[in-house]
């Protein structure tokens, strides 16, 4: 059965690879499985470089958690996502995504990762123009 979610990514270079990261390889609501969906919001960064909004969508391809080489900070765990992500044609702000998902819960409440339904993932793929 596939699972949707919504991973949180910092800024991303061109060329960079895709991944859900992750702060262990386990958690209370799981984690992405191979064949699930992904969309990702990017944060501002440190450098407030980044969209502050969904920017691209990808399935994934890793079959589990690994260690990320080298860790960054808490996010020790990474899970390969599909290369090329299908990038968003209009990026979706936070606002209107947490609208869409119908939660007043702040988005640093994630923890990195959401799970949604099939509904709300094929909602914010359309306002992203894919």
């Amino acid at each position: 059965m596939i699972s949707y979610w919504i991973a949180t990514h910092d800024p991303h270079e061109p060329g960079d690879k895709w991944f859900v990261y992750l702060k262990s390889n386990t958690r209370k609501g799981g984690v992405p499985a191979r064949g699930d969906k992904v969309l990702f919001y990017e944060t501002a960064g440190k450098g407030k470089d980044g969209a502050s909004a969904l920017v691209c969508a990808a399935d994934v391809i890793g079959e589990a958690p690994e260690e990320r080489k080298p860790p960054k900070g808490k996010w020790v765990y990474q899970i390969d996502c599909s290369e090329p992500v299908v990038t968003a044609r209009t990026p979706v702000k936070a606002a209107d995504m947490l609208a869409l998902l119908q939660t007043k819960m702040p988005l640093h409440a994630f923890q990195g990762l959401k799970q949604i339904d099939e509904n709300q993932y094929n909602a914010l793929r359309s306002l992203m123009g894919i």
